[in-house]
């Protein structure tokens, strides 16, 4: 189930950026890379830019879950996801 936690993580952090570039007038890009979405969000919010560092881990969970050759996460692994991804929502 680790490998499912991580991807709802990853979606939290993604349409929470994408949330608030729409709030900010933008039209977000159809990507899943959290790193590109938080580095146009800084354009908006200064400290975004520091979040692209931190997000470019959560990237790779928005395919990954259905990919049956991509390893399982451990769990700590998915603890950290979801703490990023949590994050998110409440930035």
């Amino acid at each position: 189930m680790t490998d499912i936690a991580c991807f709802h993580a990853q979606q939290a952090a993604e349409k929470s950026l994408k949330a608030l570039l729409t709030g900010k007038g933008r039209i977000p890009p159809r990507t899943h890379g959290l790193e590109d979405l938080a580095l146009i969000l800084a354009e908006h919010i200064q400290e975004a830019a520091g979040w692209a560092d931190q997000l470019v881990t959560l990237t790779p969970y928005a395919v990954s879950a259905r990919d049956p050759e991509f390893p399982d996460p451990s769990r700590e692994e998915a603890r950290n996801a979801v703490i990023l991804g949590w994050s998110q929502l409440h930035s």
